[in-house]
């Protein structure tokens, strides 16, 4: 019993250490993507986590869109486009035309509001 208690701990202890080593190692860089994240002015926080959340991973900079012009300008440049969809996009068709006319394959709706579930 003491024995398998001594080994039990010390898988814990490996676990642990493999995790600190996780964190403080620098994220790893996953692709020269372009990305493009576009989303309603009313909701510039959660693009902001967005962006804080991928931008380590990518090495070239996640840019952000929440106008029509400024989005369909930034699209031209990017290889993907994030949607952040919530109900104050719904709305906003002008935003969303504007990326799906220079990215309409590489459009990719992220849902943000759970009641824009069953929305079309």
């Amino acid at each position: 019993e003491v024995n398998e208690a001594a080994q039990a701990e010390a898988e814990l202890y490996t676990a642990a250490s493999e995790q600190a080593e996780a964190l403080r190692s620098p994220p790893e860089v996953l692709a020269d993507v372009a990305v493009l994240v576009v989303h309603d002015p009313a909701d510039e926080t959660v693009a902001e986590q967005l962006v804080d959340a991928i931008q380590p991973h990518l090495s070239v900079a996640v840019c952000t869109g929440s106008h029509a012009a400024e989005a369909e300008q930034e699209a031209k440049n990017a290889e993907v486009a994030l949607l952040l969809v919530s109900k104050n996009l719904e709305d906003n068709w002008e935003l969303i035309e504007a990326v799906a006319r220079i990215l309409p394959n590489a459009l990719v709706p992220i849902l943000i509001d759970d009641t824009m579930y069953e929305q079309k």
